[in-house]
């Protein structure tokens, strides 16, 4: 038999992928130095990690999307088969048998304990000599295993019962630790993973930490000591590399405490917010045509946009996100921007195009962008000399509008998006996005639902 401890590896018969189980350093006993698991160790996120995407028809997301989604474990009652023989702190602890329900027919078994067995044999009672029966259990106070990290529910007067034979050292005082949860607060039953946060802990300068696959960051002594207060002086969101790099220093968090599990951080995912538009309409991503890296690793922030701008492409008449960025960003050009102006390119069929990542502030409004995200479709709307005064003027296609609305629509579920505009009212003295599309103004805040300028 082998006993569950900290890291021990978990699957669940619904989810895609294993997950690990974690054990609090709080009250434990230790077992090959980790930290082991009892019936109470079940709590989702806490303990039970996601399992990756979730299959099971029981589970109401899974059922509406017909497809699996990400996995949540809902456990709401204890583990069951485990080791009721062996005890830490009064309860039962876990085994590589033992075995935890979740709500959506999903059954968790060990995949792996995380700890070299531990054999239990039955304790047989040798014939007492009139000495050994004279001293007998004197050396064992009632109710205790010779292994301090156990305790057996028999009483002194019977046999001991149970005997392990590779029992650990007695456990040493709990360590301080220090764990903070990073947690989506638009979904707060998601994490958010692999964050990097500069912490600082009492008086030592701060050092950068990664938080681990289910949002937690987790520090130990020496990184921390009893008596600290623990500050989180700066979050990053660096799961795309040096691509796209988010700055949350305003959910940043001082004088947290240690030894407790509850410190959590709630940040809006914005990567996820950003991923979810783009599947909702099948937008190219970046990568996938082409685009330049900003020429700064760090971009500005925006977010919580109240506007939408439409522009066009212009006299240039140019149709391909690439050829656009470059213009933008040529530093002998009249822009010289740090990437695309618009976070967004419609083609005349309407596809969709992802321009400066979603979380940055654009380059479309000059001198007025924060708060405004900028939809570029792709064209020259305004009749002059060059088109014939109107007799060659591209007039935006049907898809093109449409995709707009869409898009729109969306952009308004994760925004407080309240007005929509041409780039003319936002900016005196050009042209964009256009006479032929600047008319289509007023249809397209019908069709949204949203204000004008």
């Amino acid at each position: 038999m082998k006993l569950l401890v900290h890291g021990a590896q978990l699957q669940c018969d619904q989810g895609s992928s294993p997950s690990q189980l974690t054990v609090l350093p709080t009250n434990r006993g230790a077992v090959t130095g980790a930290h082991v698991a009892t019936e109470q160790d079940f709590v989702p996120l806490t303990n039970i990690a996601p399992f990756g995407m979730c299959r099971s028809p029981s589970n109401p997301q899974v059922a509406a999307a017909k497809a699996p989604q990400p996995c949540v474990p809902n456990i709401t009652v204890p583990w069951t088969s485990v080791s009721s023989e062996i005890k830490l702190n009064g309860l039962p602890v876990l085994n590589d048998t033992s075995m935890c329900k979740c709500a959506w027919a999903g059954t968790i078994r060990p995949a792996s304990a995380g700890q070299d067995p531990v054999s239990i044999h039955p304790w047989t009672a040798p014939a007492p000599s009139k000495k050994a029966a004279s001293t007998a259990g004197a050396s064992t106070p009632a109710g205790r295993s010779k292994n301090a990290l156990v305790s057996t529910s028999k009483p002194a007067s019977q046999p001991p019962g149970p005997q392990v034979s590779k029992p650990a050292a007695p456990s040493a005082a709990p360590k301080t630790y220090f764990r903070v949860k990073f947690v989506d607060k638009l979904a707060t039953s998601d994490p958010i993973p692999d964050l990097d946060a500069m912490v600082k802990s009492g008086n030592r300068s701060a050092l950068l930490f990664r938080a681990n696959g289910i949002g937690a960051l987790w520090l130990d002594e020496p990184e921390v000591s009893p008596g600290d207060t623990v500050s989180v002086t700066s979050i990053l969101d660096r799961r795309e590399g040096d691509q796209n790099i988010i700055v949350y220093d305003e959910y940043a968090a001082s004088n947290l405490p240690t030894d407790t599990p509850n410190n959590v951080i709630l940040i809006p995912d914005k990567r996820k917010i950003a991923n979810a538009i783009a599947a909702a309409h099948s937008i190219r991503r970046r990568a996938s045509w082409g685009a330049r890296p900003p020429k700064k690793r760090r971009m500005d922030q925006d977010w919580d946009f109240t506007t939408v701008v439409i522009h066009h492409s212009g006299n240039r008449d140019l149709k391909d996100a690439k050829a656009i960025q470059d213009m933008h960003m040529d530093p002998s050009g009249p822009d010289n921007f740090d990437d695309i102006g618009y976070q967004y390119l419609i083609a005349n069929d309407g596809t969709i195009f992802e321009g400066r990542f979603l979380a940055y502030k654009g380059s479309n409004v000059q001198m007025a962008n924060t708060g405004k995200i900028g939809i570029l479709l792709m064209g020259d709307f305004q009749p002059d000399w060059s088109d014939g005064f109107g007799m060659f003027t591209d007039k935006p296609t049907p898809a093109q509008i449409q995709s707009t609305i869409d898009l729109v629509g969306t952009l308004k579920r994760f925004f407080p998006l309240n007005a929509l505009g041409g780039h003319r009212d936002y900016k005196h003295g050009t042209e964009c996005p256009g006479d032929v599309l600047y008319v289509q103004m007023g249809s397209l805040r019908a069709a949204t639902g949203l204000g004008g300028p």
